[in-house]
């Protein structure tokens, strides 16, 4: 990577004139002419210090993206046997009685998250149109049908959707 750098001292310097400076006051041809000139001057120096810092970003940027394909590699190797053995206890919770007289480990629980998935855009604006749901859902916004999924659990009824499921075991460490 890069190593990083300050501005040369001459960029520094004109960077400070330039910036100081008061705005000119243009009321004559010459004015105008010396207002363009720092115009001028002003977009050069910021062109100028963009091509400073890009190859400094470059480096960053490609470490940053290595980093996280490195990431998401190493968690979707994680990702199915989660699946799996989240699948396999859920199963197990629901299905055996005795998983009743079982308690769980400390820190485990169920977390059931809600998302709601338009099925008829037409049904859904109708249901707007009626009241049956706020009109800051019209996107639709899916944070607000989410939560309004939530509030009303299983009686939630919204014209042109429904809800989907994601059910999780989630462990949190005491």
């Amino acid at each position: 990577m890069a190593k990083p750098k300050k501005l040369p001292k001459r960029l520094s310097n004109k960077l400070a004139r330039l910036t100081t400076s008061a705005t000119p006051v243009i009321s004559t041809p010459k004015t105008y002419q010396e207002a363009c000139l720092i115009l001028r001057n002003l977009q050069t120096l910021r062109k100028t210090i963009i091509s400073h810092y890009t190859p400094i970003k470059d480096a960053i940027n490609s470490t940053r993206k290595t980093i996280l394909d490195l990431e998401k590699a190493d968690l979707g190797k994680i990702q199915p046997a989660e699946a799996s053995v989240m699948a396999a206890i859920i199963a197990y919770e629901d299905g055996a009685p005795e998983a009743l007289d079982v308690a769980a480990p400390i820190g485990h629980y169920r977390f059931c998250s809600v998302r709601v998935v338009v099925d008829d855009m037409q049904k859904f604006v109708d249901g707007v149109a009626r009241g049956d749901v706020s009109l800051n859902a019209v996107r639709p916004h899916n944070p607000t049908l989410n939560k309004l999924a939530r509030q009303r659990g299983d009686l939630f009824a919204v014209a042109g959707c429904h809800v989907e499921k994601n059910l999780a075991v989630v462990t949190r460490a005491e």
